[in-house]
């Protein structure tokens, strides 16, 4: 809350988290080999436990970018 009176927007990141990422993001797009029930049960842990009850104060959350092999299928 002190940077937004400062007049900085803070926000979360990287959703949905860089767990086993084969890579730097800032390189290369990495490959995140997780299965769903890890992603659910480690990585969106903390996002679930800032989000539920509207317990958010802060306004962005900014998106990981990376190939999530439990998500995503490649063409």
């Amino acid at each position: 809350l002190a940077l937004m009176r400062a007049g900085v927007m803070p926000c979360y990141k990287h959703f949905p988290g860089y767990g086993g990422a084969d890579r730097d993001a800032h390189h290369a797009l990495p490959t995140i080999r997780r299965s769903l029930a890890t992603l659910k049960n480690e990585d969106l842990v903390p996002y679930q436990r800032v989000f539920e009850g509207n317990r958010c104060r802060i306004p962005s959350v900014m998106l990981s970018h990376g190939y999530y092999t439990s998500l995503d299928r490649r063409p």
